[in-house]
């Protein structure tokens, strides 16, 4: 009973840590432990490509969530449906934030043991970069992390068992050549983003079950084909589809107020908002 009381006496409350507050220690101690603020800083980059070509790879299921894109790829040949790795990817607004991605990775590994910098493998990839090594074999890494400029990017391999010979460093190496090779921009200069010049529906007002045309205008920077990802909010309901007359329409399925957020990733790989509200109206 005494424990009980001290621990909820307001005077003590304060000093029990949050588990926010564990989140910033453990953080911290990352990294102190990786030497964060040593970390150099590269020069800007325009992005990474949502179409990533890698030399005897076929990209499946390009996802984008908050601006990480996500990639999964499986061998071009034998023609397989297995997939061999991962590739995340997030293009930042600086270096130091690109920085903050990859604290970020290491500070969600369940171990806390550091992991050897990438220079270990060989030449360098990325300004700075970790890795981890896999039980699968002696020679199988489990994943490769790296900062180039401002992007960050960590490599997976999906199933280090199944192939314990998947040069997960020759890949890393690749996508580094791809961000080299991209233009470079001046300190300070801000990220060239997909602009959303017109997102609005046919009617503001839509009986549920029926369906609403979409309006949407996007320029991309790069000119290069957007990844769209759509998102509703609110008691009302229903999904975004394209139909056979090429227009994006809304299907509702439930009444109620809704708004409808979209989050466009340019074909680089940078990202903006935009949304729009309606009312969906009882059948």
């Amino acid at each position: 009973m005494f424990l009980v009381g001290l621990l909820s006496a307001p005077g003590l409350a304060q000093e029990v840590d949050t588990p926010l507050d564990l989140a910033s220690i453990h953080r911290k101690q990352i990294a102190e432990l990786y030497e964060f603020s040593s970390w150099p800083k590269g020069e800007p980059r325009a992005g990474l490509a949502n179409d990533l070509a890698l030399p005897g790879w076929t990209s499946v299921d390009l996802q984008a969530v908050d601006g990480l894109l996500t990639r999964r790829f499986k061998r071009t040949e034998p023609e397989t449906e297995v997939v061999s790795f991962v590739v995340e990817s997030h293009v930042a607004q600086s270096p130091r934030a690109a920085h903050q991605d990859l604290l970020g990775w290491l500070s969600s590994l369940q171990s806390p043991q550091k992991r050897p910098a990438l220079r270990e493998l060989g030449p360098t990839i990325g300004d700075v970069g970790y890795f981890s090594r896999s039980g699968a074999g002696p020679r199988a890494l489990a994943w490769i992390a790296f900062v180039r400029g401002n992007v960050a990017v960590r490599i997976l391999a999906f199933d280090a068992r199944q192939e314990p010979d998947l040069n997960l460093r020759g890949i890393a190496r690749e996508i580094d050549q791809a961000l080299l090779a991209t233009a470079t921009l001046p300190r300070g200069i801000k990220l060239p983003l997909p602009v959303v010049r017109k997102l609005a529906s046919e009617r503001d007002e839509v009986v549920a079950g029926e369906r609403v045309r979409l309006e949407l205008e996007i320029t991309d920077p790069h000119k290069g084909t957007p990844h769209l990802r759509w998102m509703l909010e609110g008691p009302g309901r229903g999904y975004v589809e394209r139909g056979k007359d090429g227009e994006l329409y809304l299907y509702t399925t439930a009444p109620g107020p809704m708004e409808l957020k979209l989050e466009v990733t340019g074909s680089m790989g940078t990202t903006t908002r935009a949304s729009v509200g309606l009312k969906v109206l009882e059948d």
